[in-house]
């Protein structure tokens, strides 16, 4: 594929292809040769992305609305309340779609011609698939280029932080967790790998227009929502935040028993929702 964007050479193209042969994009580093097959790949995931939604969203933080959101299948973690479960764990179920120029280019010129300021990949997590993600980025002409935003759970790589430093211009990085415990009852993963990559991540985006995310969790306040919110707001007071009050019973928690995650399966109770303002208003006046 020839490449067009001069953001992304055909050297920067060749390194990404060949980091899938024993692919250690993610933190997990499975070494699985993703050329050749999805077989051991945790993200369940070949060299190819899919897209199993796309549309053009006003409901994003205002400095980056409207923006082109492209929801891409798999995920480095398995969160038992992910909303987008079905894509992660089977990121080619219908109604999904391989990312490529075809598809990509005319939706591209449709959603600028409607107004979007932006171009942003989520998932799931977009990170599994941003070898795909740079293929069609290539071809996109200068004039034509949007905004990137990588809207991620933070879950990278050194080697893929290289990979999409050329292209992406805001980070958007979700901070689920305050502490190992968590983060490995509620995502499987290893918790004192998860707050290393997150913060490698955060301080790798920082001057590249980094903007937080965090989700508070019922059950979960004093020893996730609390700690991260302090913990922003020591080292990041320029970084705009945007806490997520509205958490749903979805994916694993709305459909299985979960007894070791019982408190997943309710909303967020009255004394946590005024807990929640209280700590929100303490946040926004320390930065």
């Amino acid at each position: 594929m020839a490449s067009v964007s001069s953001r992304v050479s055909p050297a920067h193209l060749s390194d990404a292809r060949a980091s899938l042969r024993a692919c250690r994009l993610c933190p997990r580093a499975c070494g699985t040769d993703r050329t050749i097959s999805k077989n051991g790949a945790f993200c369940r995931l070949d060299v190819r992305a899919t897209v199993y939604r796309e549309l053009l969203s006003l409901g994003e933080e205002p400095a980056i609305s409207p923006t082109w959101l492209v929801d891409l299948g798999g995920c480095s973690l398995r969160c038992l309340f992910c909303s987008e479960w079905q894509h992660v764990v089977q990121p080619e179920a219908a109604p999904a779609q391989v990312l490529d120029q075809t598809w990509f280019l005319p939706r591209l010129q449709q959603r600028r011609r409607q107004g979007a300021r932006t171009l942003s990949f989520v998932g799931g997590d977009p990170t599994p698939s941003l070898v795909a993600v740079l293929e069609v980025l290539a071809t996109v002409p200068d004039a034509d280029w949007l905004p990137v935003v990588w809207n991620c759970n933070g879950w990278l790589s050194d080697t893929a932080r290289a990979l999409l430093a050329p292209v992406v211009d805001t980070w958007l990085v979700d901070v689920k967790f305050g502490n190992p415990q968590c983060a490995q009852r509620l995502a499987g993963v290893d918790g004192a790998l998860d707050a290393l990559e997150v913060t490698r991540t955060l301080e790798f985006a920082r001057s590249r227009g980094l903007r937080l995310r965090h989700l508070a969790l019922p059950g979960h306040l004093d020893c996730c929502t609390r700690p991260v919110l302090e913990r922003l707001a020591r080292d990041y007071p320029e970084v705009p935040l945007n806490v997520m009050p509205h958490y749903l019973p979805l994916g694993p928690a709305r459909t299985h028993r979960l007894p070791h995650a019982p408190e997943l399966q309710r909303l967020l109770s009255a004394a946590e929702q005024v807990s929640l303002v209280s700590w929100q208003a303490q946040w926004t006046h320390a930065k």
